[in-house]
């Protein structure tokens, strides 16, 4: 009952957004630089084509082939992390997490063509969840949630966090809170 919010936030990273990073990782990590670039640029129109700036059928046949590749592993992505997630261990986020699960990838994500099985590690996950959501997204608003909660605290400790979501299940959040505002909390 005494219990009171403070300066919540609501940022939509979750889930999806951590699928297409999934997703963008493997499609993109056996390929070489100019076609890694390549691939980045076919990603960004997709991301205009889902906001509705851009129409699919008007982009070029590779491109096209390429969003639907992503697509599908986007899809296939929840379960990849569901999958290793489960296998984890250790969340620490210093040891080297070589919990994997056996992934299917296109070859050659420019053409329709074979998918092949490819190994997907904890640590890749990791890196995955610290650079392109905590760093790029998460780390940000948490700081600026405990800033504004600072006002009203008085001085005051923070006594709980709530993390909400599936993907929260991914307990190295908790040690990336406890690593970069331990001070705040």
């Amino acid at each position: 009952k005494s219990s009171k919010p403070l300066s919540a936030d609501s940022v939509p990273i979750g889930g999806f957004y951590i699928n297409k990073e999934i997703a963008a990782y493997l499609i993109k990590r056996n390929l070489e630089n100019g076609k890694k670039s390549e691939a980045d640029r076919y990603i960004a129109q997709y991301q205009r084509v889902l906001k509705g700036e851009l129409e699919l059928d008007v982009l070029k046949d590779e491109c096209q082939v390429f969003i639907a590749n992503f697509k599908k592993l986007d899809v296939l992505a929840e379960n990849f992390k569901i999958s290793l997630s489960s296998m984890v261990t250790n969340w620490s986020l210093e040891v080297d997490a070589y919990e994997k699960i056996i992934v299917s990838v296109p070859k050659d994500p420019f053409t329709s063509g074979e998918w092949v099985n490819s190994e997907f590690y904890a640590h890749q996950l990791r890196e995955i969840l610290i650079t392109k959501v905590w760093n790029k997204s998460l780390k940000g608003t948490v700081a600026s949630v405990l800033a504004r909660s600072k006002e009203v605290l008085n001085g005051e400790e923070i006594s709980i966090t709530l993390i909400s979501g599936g993907s929260s299940n991914l307990r190295w959040l908790q040690s990336l809170l406890l690593r970069d505002f331990k001070d705040e909390l």
